[in-house]
């Protein structure tokens, strides 16, 4: 989350409030699970017509941007912690 998103996501939050439609805090997935890594690194070569050995800095730094299951993460992701109240669900997506 950057420091710029924060009106959007309460805009957004709201919009969902009074839709009656859930939300889920997904703390900036790129994959569903680690060994998801490499796929979503050649995706990113793809889209910048480049090599994996050229890519460098256009990848993730490490492999930590997967759905991480139990709500521990959700509970403490900026997001969260910047909300009046955390989703009712936080932590209930299967994996």
């Amino acid at each position: 989350m950057l420091p710029e998103d924060g009106p959007l996501i309460d805009e957004l939050v709201e919009l969902a409030r009074h839709l009656d439609l859930g939300y889920v805090v997904t703390n900036n997935v790129h994959y569903a699970t680690r060994a998801g890594r490499l796929l979503q690194d050649i995706l990113v070569c793809i889209r910048h017509h480049t090599s994996l050995d050229e890519a460098g800095p256009l990848l993730r730094p490490n492999s930590e941007f997967y759905l991480k299951p139990g709500g521990s993460s959700c509970l403490s992701s900026p997001l969260t912690r910047s909300l009046d109240q955390h989703p009712a669900n936080c932590g209930t997506l299967p994996v």
